[in-house]
């Protein structure tokens, strides 16, 4: 992440955080992705900004199917005023949720100020919307049960099934699931969800069929 100049302030895997030195952060090791991952969880890493704080970034992390999701969707908080303005990590690996798929996305809310962060848990179809807020994150999450189910019947390595992105528009109003495996087969349809920014919550729409699907 950069300030609004573009300079770098620090960066993130998902297991360790560097700052713009390219240094290790104070407190800057095993945030929440597993250390046997490599960075590989689809998307191990969000970092967003506290609303209306002007040094308080928060981290929001997945961990990776080789490690079984175990570690679950997690948060760490970076105070950037600490250690001469290359930061520290001041809380980490607070865990939320037990097990997520790689699934990661954030999007402003409707008052043009907070933000949303969205997770989907792993063997279910509940999407988890969580509230970032000037006062901090709210722990209480959104729950949407919409979707197809992120389990696949073949249970060899079954968490290898979460992998994909989910995005969101450019305008923060639709959503796009995807799912895949290397283990097993395992094919998923890209998926397309709408989404309130005002309320959190995800609401189905379709299913893309294609004959491409295995390039997804």
């Amino acid at each position: 992440i950069s300030d609004s100049l573009g300079n770098l302030l620090f960066y993130t895997d998902g297991f360790k955080v560097f700052d713009r030195n390219h240094q290790l952060m104070q407190n800057g090791k095993d945030i929440g992705l597993d250390s046997t991952c490599w960075g590989s969880s689809t998307q191990s890493a969000l970092i967003v900004k506290q609303p209306l704080q002007d040094s308080i970034y928060y981290i929001f992390t997945t961990d990776c199917a080789e490690n079984y999701l175990a570690n679950g969707f997690c948060f760490s908080i970076v105070n950037m005023k600490l250690n001469n303005g290359n930061g520290k990590v001041v809380l980490k690996k607070q865990k939320l949720l037990n097990k997520v798929c790689e699934k990661l996305a954030a999007v402003r809310q409707a008052n043009g100020s907070d933000v949303w962060i969205l997770v989907h848990e792993w063997g279910n179809d509940k999407f988890y919307s969580y509230s970032l807020t000037s006062a901090g994150l709210i722990i209480t999450p959104i729950i949407s049960i919409t979707g197809r189910i992120q389990l696949p019947t073949d249970t060899m390595h079954a968490e290898s099934a979460s992998r994909g992105y989910m995005k969101f528009s450019p305008q923060g109003d639709k959503i796009v699931v995807l799912s895949t495996s290397d283990t097993h087969p395992f094919v998923s349809y890209p998926e397309i969800f709408s989404f309130n920014n005002t309320t959190g919550t995800v609401l189905y729409l379709y299913k893309i069929n294609t004959q491409d699907s295995t390039n997804y």
